[in-house]
């Protein structure tokens, strides 16, 4: 059983830096998603 969103969210925010987050930071913590987020943020100018 996978764990819930809102669990992985929490405990990958617990594990964030205070100061700027760098993209590198974030990939991780997309996941598998990570790939079409980086398109998404990509894509907006």
């Amino acid at each position: 059983m996978t764990e819930s969103i809102v669990q992985r969210l929490r405990e990958t925010a617990a594990t964030l830096p205070a100061a700027r987050v760098s993209m590198q930071t974030l990939a991780p913590a997309h996941g598998p998603a990570a790939h079409g987020t980086w398109l998404l943020l990509m894509a907006v100018p």
